[in-house]
């Protein structure tokens, strides 16, 4: 009954969020039991600059703004408008790296949210291995699509470089000035990293499959095309 209801009131909205469009049903609809509606207030901020999110939001209804910090030379500025289906704050969910733009809704208009919490996200991904990969092979192909299309280099501006997305992924349809590119610098410089780690371990996890004679799951690993066949004699 809990899945049913929840499959009612949280289902749609994940399936309309293109981090989980690879995902299985079955995983679908155990994320959907995990999901809190949460209201947040006319002029509230849901999170700061340089915090670590603990949860992925997803927007029902009303608006996120996302904008920057203030300074010297000028007030903070709205970098994006985010709304229905639209979701934020998967890359510092994910990865853990610190948020480089706040998100707050506006003076005269209130959120409806539904957040994920970290705790049961790496509870449930433990469940199901392979739908965590999904995800976080969706990340970082927009990523590189993000790269590869020029929008990180100070013309166009992507979630990548504030570490939450904009309309359902790494958009790239918003204005940055040159004061944006150490921050789309510092992101680039992390998601890389956590890239490469994601890749070792998939090397590690070859080796070790390898050594307990399943190559059932050394066919799995393979079949992901994050690892070639033989890499694990490069990298030791």
């Amino acid at each position: 009954l809990q899945v049913d209801v929840a499959k009612f009131i949280s289902r749609t909205p994940l399936e309309a969020v293109t981090l989980f469009h690879e995902c299985s049903e079955i995983f679908l609809d155990s994320l959907s039991v995990l999901l809190r509606e949460t209201t947040i207030l006319p002029d509230t901020y849901v999170f700061r600059t340089n915090e670590v999110s603990r949860e992925l939001y997803i927007v029902q209804s009303g608006a996120v703004e996302l904008t920057t910090d203030a300074s010297e030379e000028e007030e903070g500025r709205v970098e994006a408008v985010l709304s229905r289906d639209d979701f934020f704050g998967e890359v510092s969910f994910i990865f853990g790296m610190r948020q480089t733009s706040h998100a707050r809704t506006p003076p005269n208009m209130t959120a409806v949210l539904f957040t994920l919490q970290k705790q049961d996200y790496t509870q449930l991904v433990k469940l199901y291995p392979a739908e965590e990969e999904k995800i976080v092979k969706s990340i970082l192909w927009t990523w590189d699509q993000a790269q590869s299309s020029g929008r990180l280099g100070g013309g166009k501006e992507s979630s990548a470089k504030s570490a939450v997305s904009g309309k359902s992924g790494f958009s790239g349809d918003r204005g940055v000035d040159a004061n944006a590119l150490d921050d789309v610098n510092k992101v680039r410089y992390m998601l890389n990293i956590a890239k490469d780690k994601k890749r070792s371990e998939k090397v590690v996890a070859v080796v070790e499959a390898v050594s307990k004679n399943d190559f059932k799951e050394v066919a799995r690993v393979l079949d992901s095309g994050e690892v070639e066949v033989d890499e694990g004699d490069f990298e030791g």
